[in-house]
């Protein structure tokens, strides 16, 4: 980050601008000036910085510019300017070795060094969690979704020359049980945990397994049923939009229209209309 005068307010992290699970922590700060004092943490910390020169016309800041990755127990300072934004990840040791027994073969992974650079992965990852932040809507499994896919990114690129990765697909038996608990938690969630262990594997494998046999991250695959299945109801029902958004376990009838716009390009009102009901 950026040094700071002693003279700009101290950052403090709230429910708005902090979400966590398991192993992963993601908080978003600006468009204020703050700044942090020297601290450490267990966890690994990545943080993403969005420049007051890359705002568009409309006055939103784009893709992030750099990265910045500190390791587990570095000491640190931070800070951001008037206009800027940052996006940060606090993810896990423990998420490292888990995916890097289930990648590369290989009981520990551990980053040493302080690395500065550009990472289109870390960079789309930060801006979509910045919009995630900005309307309120962080769902929990898509967070686990992203943590998964952080930590696998991080093992395969600081990794040696000559490690084992894998490759394939899910099993048909081990496919058809994640397709069907999916379908049966359309209306609750399910955590990409749960869905490993009804498979009898690891979330990092069975993770990269169940892409390559959907095409789609088990996050996406979830999403999209929900949304086909909200076609269904607004096509063939009279149900109203709060109880098919109740129905489908999204928060709030909003969030429902939300989501059902950015991947139709169509409120549901709209999509109910042209379908004739």
């Amino acid at each position: 980050m950026m040094v700071a005068s002693l003279k700009t307010p101290i950052w403090k992290p709230s429910a708005r601008t902090r979400v966590a699970v398991d192993d992963f922590v993601v908080m978003h700060g600006g468009p204020k000036a703050m700044r942090l004092t020297e601290h450490e943490h267990n966890e690994i910390q990545i943080e993403a910085h969005f420049s007051p020169v890359s705002l568009t016309r409309s006055g939103s800041l784009v893709m992030p510019e750099t990265f910045h990755l500190i390791p587990s127990r570095k000491p640190h300072v931070g800070s951001w300017n008037e206009g800027s934004e940052v996006v940060v990840f606090l993810l896990d040791s423990r998420q490292l070795e888990i995916a890097s027994d289930e990648l590369l073969r290989r009981s520990s992974f551990v980053i040493h060094d302080e690395i500065w650079g550009s990472d289109i992965l870390i960079q789309s990852v930060a801006s979509v969690l910045r919009r995630e932040f900005l309307t309120g809507t962080n769902d929990p499994m898509f967070l686990e979704g992203l943590r998964t896919a952080l930590s696998g990114h991080l093992v395969r690129s600081f990794r040696n020359a000559g490690s084992r990765s894998i490759g394939g697909g899910l099993s048909p038996s081990a496919l058809k049980r994640a397709l069907e608990m999916i379908e049966a938690k359309l209306d609750t969630g399910v955590s990409i945990e749960s869905l490993a262990a009804h498979c009898q594997m690891g979330v990092h494998r069975f993770t990269q397994l169940f892409r390559t046999s959907t095409g789609r991250s088990p996050y996406q695959y979830f999403l999209d049923l929900r949304i086909d299945r909200a076609k269904h109801f607004l096509k063939e029902t009279s149900l109203p939009l709060a109880e098919i958004a109740y129905k489908l376990g999204f928060a709030s009838q909003s969030h429902f229209s939300t989501t059902f716009r950015q991947h139709t390009q169509l409120t549901p009102r709209l999509y109910r209309r042209s379908s004739g009901r």
